[in-house]
C-alpha cells in the first residue's frame, strides 16, 4: 500500500465592504496537508474506481504530519490489511475541523485519484468525530456512510432529518470522560425519530481511547464498504391518488402568514411550489413523508389529525411548520 503526502494551498479573498477612495482586495493562504494511502492494485487498472475513507484525527495529532504518518492507527491498519480503498488522512492545525476546507480537500482527492463517488465514507476519533458530525450535517449528500468514534456533535444537531437516510454507526466508551456518552445517545435518538439509519455501540468499562475497537472488534471497514449512496435513496411508496389529492392546497407559515407555499399534483406526483420558484418534485417514502428529488435529505412531512390534513413540516436546513388553508376531508 503506497502512502503519499499531499499539500494544498487554499486562497481566500477578502473584499472591502465600504466605498472609500483607497481600498483593495486582500487575500491569504491556508496550507493543508493530507496523507493518501493507495491500495496495491490501484495502478493495475487505470479505469477502476476505488471507494474512499476519510478519517479525521483527534487533537493529539494536530499539526503533526509525522505523528499521523507513523502512529495513526487507521493508516497502519490500512497498510497491514491492504484494504481495497483509498484512505485519506488530513492534518488539522486548529481546535476544530473546517467543513469548508474539508470540502475543498475532498474535491482535490476526487480530481487527482480514481474515486468511486458513490462510496465515500467518513470517520474520525475525538476531535475528528466532532468534525465528522459537523461535516455530515452540512453535506450529507457527499457520503455513503459515517462512523464517529468518541466524539459528539460540537453543537446541537440542528437538522437531524437531514441525516435520516445516511447510515451512521456511532462508537463510544461507557466511561469516556472527554465526551459524555449521553450526548451521542441523545443524538442517535433525535435522528431515528425521523426513521433514521443510525445505530450506536457502547463499549462497557472503557474510556475515550477506543479508536482501535471498531476496526478490530466490529468489522467497521467491512460495514463501510457495504454501504453506497445508491442504497441510501429511500424506496418510493406507491400511494392511492386520492391520498395525494388530500395533500394539495395552500399552506401558510405559522410564524408569518405572508410566507405561503403550495402543494400541487401533476404527472402522477406531488410537487412543492415555493414562492416565485418552479415546482419541486416529491417522492413518497411513507404515507406522510416525502423527499425532494434528487436530494433525499430534504423533504416534507404532512401533519394529519382525525384523518384531516392540517399542515406540513418543511424539513430543510431548518424545520418550518405550515398550516393548511381550506382544510377538507
Amino acid at each position: 500500500m503506497e502512502v503519499l503526502k499531499i499539500t494544498l494551498f487554499f486562497i481566500f479573498i477578502i473584499k472591502p465592504i465600504s466605498i472609500i477612495a483607497q481600498e483593495k482586495n486582500e487575500h491569504f493562504l491556508i496550507k493543508t496537508e493530507y496523507l493518501v494511502s493507495l491500495p496495491n492494485k490501484y495502478k493495475n487498472d487505470v479505469n477502476q474506481k476505488f471507494p474512499v475513507l476519510i478519517f479525521l484525527h483527534g487533537s493529539r495529532e494536530n499539526s503533526n504530519l509525522s505523528k499521523v504518518k507513523n502512529d495513526f492507527l487507521p493508516l497502519r491498519f490500512a497498510k497491514n490489511r491492504n484494504l481495497p480503498l483509498i484512505l485519506v488522512s488530513p492534518v488539522n492545525s486548529y481546535n476544530k475541523w473546517s467543513v469548508d476546507l474539508l470540502n475543498k480537500l475532498l474535491d482535490d482527492v476526487i480530481d487527482k485519484y480514481n474515486v468511486d463517488e458513490n462510496r465515500i465514507y467518513l470517520s474520525g476519533h475525538s476531535l475528528g468525530a466532532w468534525g465528522a458530525w459537523d461535516w455530515a450535517q452540512e453535506n450529507p449528500e457527499r457520503f455513503a456512510a459515517v462512523a464517529p468514534i468518541s466524539g459528539c456533535s460540537r453543537g446541537d444537531i440542528k437538522a437531524p432529518w437531514k441525516l435520516r437516510h445516511l447510515p451512521i454507526w456511532v462508537f463510544h466508551g461507557e466511561n469516556d470522560e472527554n465526551t459524555n456518552v449521553n450526548c451521542n445517545i441523545n443524538t442517535v435518538k433525535r435522528i431515528n425519530k425521523y426513521d433514521g439509519k443510525t445505530k450506536i455501540t457502547i463499549y462497557p468499562d472503557v474510556g475515550h481511547d477506543i479508536w482501535e475497537l471498531p476496526f478490530a472488534k466490529n468489522n467497521l471497514i467491512e460495514w463501510l464498504l457495504y454501504q453506497s449512496k445508491t442504497k441510501n435513496i429511500p424506496k418510493r411508496s406507491q400511494l392511492d391518488p386520492n391520498i395525494y389529492e388530500k395533500y394539495t392546497g395552500r399552506y401558510t407559515f405559522v410564524d408569518n402568514i405572508k410566507d405561503t407555499i403550495q402543494v400541487i399534483y401533476m404527472n402522477n406526483k406531488l410537487h412543492l411550489k415555493l414562492q416565485d420558484k418552479n415546482p419541486i418534485s416529491l417522492s413518497s417514502e411513507s404515507k406522510t413523508k416525502f423527499y425532494v428529488d434528487p436530494e433525499p435529505w430534504a423533504g416534507i412531512e404532512f401533519v394529519i389529525e382525525d384523518n384531516l390534513v392540517i399542515g406540513l413540516k418543511l424539513l430543510e436546513h431548518k424545520l418550518k411548520t405550515y398550516s393548511k388553508l381550506n382544510r377538507h376531508h
